[in-house]
Formats: structure tokens, sequence, C-alpha cells
């Protein structure tokens, strides 16, 4: 999202070039902050499944409210409902970000499965990275190549396609939550 999102601010809802990379920039600093918050929630109040759990449904409701916002035929106050579904997707980022690694790593029984704990880190991390570069590829070029509303772009499906991806993954998580063990 990233990849496109102050060009989308630019083009699609008309801020000037300075107000879009304000909000490219505070979006970014939340992304990056709010993990500080959810990890206090995870630590002192949900347990890390929750917290999970929760922010994954904010992650995928503001991925939505974005998405839908992107269409332009609607007539809703686009400005306002992109900036909330950013927030929303800063909100959920924050609280998936900091448990989703210490969350798995929880499921391991030390010492005896250190061995398996050092290839979940190097699995997890190579699929984060991997997952990331699809992304910055993909979505880019769903944005450009796809038409669709009668544009010649598609913010909305760029927008959408990640929310849809977290909604199979709350449907995996919770499918295997009983194999859980949240500390």
């Amino acid at each position: 999202m990233k990849a496109f999102l102050t060009l989308y601010l630019r083009s699609k809802l008309d801020y000037s070039d300075e107000r879009a990379t304000e909000i490219y920039h505070v979006f970014s600093t939340f992304v990056y902050l709010f993990p500080i918050l959810g990890g206090i929630l995870a630590d002192n109040y949900l347990g890390k499944f929750k917290t999970i759990l929760y922010m994954m449904f904010i992650y995928a409701a503001g991925n939505l409210l974005v998405a839908v916002t992107a269409i332009p035929f609607l007539e809703i106050p686009k400005r306002l409902y992109t900036v909330i579904g950013l927030f929303l997707i800063t909100l959920g980022t924050g609280g998936i970000k900091p448990c989703v690694t210490a969350f798995g790593g929880d499921q391991f029984i030390l010492p005896d499965q250190e061995k398996q704990l050092a290839l979940y880190f190097s699995i997890l991390y190579f699929n984060l990275c991997t997952g990331s570069l699809i992304a910055k590829t993909v979505s880019p070029i769903l944005r450009s190549e796809v038409h669709c509303f009668g544009d010649k772009d598609c913010y909305s499906l760029a927008f959408g396609a990640p929310g849809l991806v977290v909604f199979i993954s709350i449907g995996e998580y919770i499918n295997n939550c009983c194999r859980k063990k949240d500390k």
C-alpha cells in the first residue's frame, strides 16, 4: 500500500503534494509507533492471541474501508473515510507486529525444541520478507493494470487485496487456535 498511497492521495483525493506527503509520513510513523501500544495491550490486558485476533479484524476493516472509499462513484466523504481506514490499518498493525513473533515462539518447549524454534524464526523472517516483496510488487500492478469502475486504474482492488488476505488469515488463525499456547 505504501508503494502507491501518496499517488492515490494526490490523484484521486486531490490532496496537494505537501499534504499527501504529510499523511503518508504520519501513516508510516504510526505503523512503527503503535506496536508499543500493542505490546502493552497484549502483555497487560488481552494476551498475545486475543490481541492478534482483534487487531487482525481492525486491520482488515481498515483495508476494506480504504478499498470501498476508493470506489469512484460512491458519494461518501472519501478523504475522511480514507484517513479513518488508514488509522485502523496502523492500529491493527500495532497489535499484530509485536505479538506475532513472540506468540509463535511461545509454541515451542525449550530446550527440547530449540532447533525447531530456530527454524521457525528463519521461516517466519523469510515469509515476512517474501510477503512484503510480493505485496510491493503485486499491489501496484493491480492498481495500474486492472481497470475497474470505468477508470484506467483500480485502487480499490489494490487496497482491498491485502484486506482479503487478512480475512483469509483470520480464518486460518481461528482454525488453528486449539494448538496455541498463550503466555
